[in-house]
């Protein structure tokens, strides 16, 4: 669709996509995200949670809390069950 609008050919544009995708994945999630970012001592010294900590730490251990209560999750109304089953269950 893009190359539609932009009238560039779409050889171009996925050359162009795969580019930006490589540029990111270098310079960017290698750096901002995951575990190889920030080393372990520094999230002990510069990212504790104070809750976490008293609950959790007696101070010399990083601690990760992943809380999923609020991760709602988009589903096809193909697969829902008639309320008529729900009423005889």
């Amino acid at each position: 669709m893009l190359y539609t609008v932009v009238e560039i050919s779409k050889s171009s544009i996925k050359r162009a996509v795969s580019a930006v995708r490589e540029s990111w994945v270098t310079n960017f999630v290698s750096h901002i995200l995951g575990f190889d970012h920030i080393s372990r001592s520094e999230v002990i010294e510069n990212h504790p949670r104070p809750l976490a900590q008293n609950l959790f730490s007696y101070g010399t251990e990083a601690i990760f809390v992943l809380d999923g209560t609020y991760i709602y999750l988009q589903h096809s109304e193909f697969f829902s069950v008639p309320k008529s089953d729900l009423q005889h269950a």
